[in-house]
């Protein structure tokens, strides 16, 4: 499908995950910020205070690691850069995440409320950027009322317009013509509270306005189905009550959903336009979670699944997980010997050790399994902490180093 995308939210990719994985590199620098997409924390410059605060954190820790100030000067610039530029502030999503190394400096706006927080490692934080992977489907939004037609590809976390312009009719008078204009503007009032030219008898003004909607919405039909043909990506539909099942009975793509948003979009902003839509999908979209969450409690006990750092980290790496399952705020440090398959956890975070949760689901991810960040009551197993399920079972369990 060939189309011209306008008003993204949201540009990051699978592909552009794996590129950023494959980055190993001293001093990798992630950093993530709240930014919020408008309003006073954007017109007080909290977001570029919250980055100016985590870079001094940085410059502190890159002089532990032995850099220079000159050297932390001309490594930090792409970021100290970015300060300045207002109108890159004012063009964002709800959260930023920044990725720095010799090899690069990228950043993605992204719909995310994250916490402010930073990482440095020979290899990219990339955990809190993984649930834009998973459980956030691709389906389409239409969104019809009688004087604009708008198409929408999203996700759970992503919406993009898809231009239509072109293929179909954004108001009734551009298919039946000047007649349709006539019609609506003489069925108002007037401003004695009369319809004008007001048809009596058997209401055939009305008939001939309902007649004309449908030949309207059998155009837009014709033209969205130059669009959506070859496509099996389910698609909701926001419109008022009154349209939804004559656009049912109109419709020709074989995917679109019994359930709709019930109102009339004309008015509403096109993240409010997101969020109802997702609402009324999540639950298309949760099932492949549910699978998998049910597929854990049956195999427990079985060798099939763990909730042990020691089980689990060296199984990511060798693609036995099929699915793992991390509580929103947990976290792990230590040391993962993968030669040796020794594994070591630590307390706390250190400048010598590595996120051994980041380094497992970053593993499953590109071993092709699915990496779900839950909250407590969401999990498998609610009291778990950290929980896989296991493709095949294979005994090689991390060695414990005390």
């Amino acid at each position: 499908m060939k189309t011209n995308k306008t008003s993204d939210i949201i540009i990051i990719s699978e592909e552009q995950v794996k590129k950023l994985a494959r980055v190993h590199d001293p001093h990798c620098v992630s950093i993530f910020i709240p930014v919020g997409r408008a309003g006073k924390d954007i017109d007080d410059k909290h977001p570029q205070l919250r980055l100016k605060n985590i870079l001094k954190s940085v410059r502190n820790e890159l002089h532990e690691f032995g850099l220079s100030e000159k050297e932390v000067q001309e490594y930090l610039q792409p970021l100290s850069t970015l300060l300045d530029e207002v109108h890159f502030w004012r063009n964002q999503s709800d959260g930023l995440a920044f990725f720095l190394s010799k090899k690069g400096f990228e950043y993605y706006s992204l719909p995310i409320d994250f916490k402010e927080y930073y990482y440095i490692d020979e290899h990219f934080y990339l955990r809190l950027v993984l649930p834009m992977l998973f459980n956030d489907g691709r389906f389409f939004i239409l969104s019809f009322n009688i004087e604009q037609i708008k198409l929408y590809e999203a996700s759970k976390y992503t919406i993009s317009e898809i231009r239509i312009d072109d293929l179909v009719p954004q108001r009734p008078e551009d298919v039946v013509g000047y007649d349709y204009e006539q019609k609506n503007l003489q069925s108002r009032p007037d401003k004695s509270g009369q319809m004008k030219n007001a048809t009596h008898g058997h209401g055939a003004g009305k008939d001939d306005k309902d007649a004309e909607i449908k030949v309207f919405m059998q155009a837009v039909n014709d033209g969205l189905m130059k669009i959506l043909n070859d496509q099996q990506i389910p698609l909701i539909l926001v419109t008022e009550g009154q349209y939804k099942g004559e656009f049912e009975n109109i419709f020709d793509y074989n995917f679109l959903k019994n359930d709709y948003v019930g109102l009339n979009p004309k008015n509403i902003d096109v993240f409010t336009l997101h969020e109802l839509a997702w609402e009324k999908m999540k639950a298309y979209f949760y099932k492949n979670l549910d699978e998998k969450k049910s597929a854990f409690k049956d195999k427990m006990a079985t060798g099939y699944t763990s909730e042990d750092i020691y089980d689990i980290l060296p199984a990511s790496l060798d693609g036995q997980v099929e699915a793992l399952f991390i509580r929103n705020d947990f976290e792990q440090f230590g040391i993962y010997d993968h030669a040796n398959r020794a594994l070591r956890v630590d307390n706390e975070h250190s400048f010598n050790n590595s996120s051994l949760i980041n380094l497992a689901a970053v593993h499953v991810f590109l071993n092709g399994g699915a990496v779900y960040q839950l909250e407590a009551d969401e999990m498998p197993v609610p009291a778990n902490e950290l929980s896989a399920l296991y493709r095949f079972v294979n005994p090689t369990s991390a060695f414990k180093i005390k």
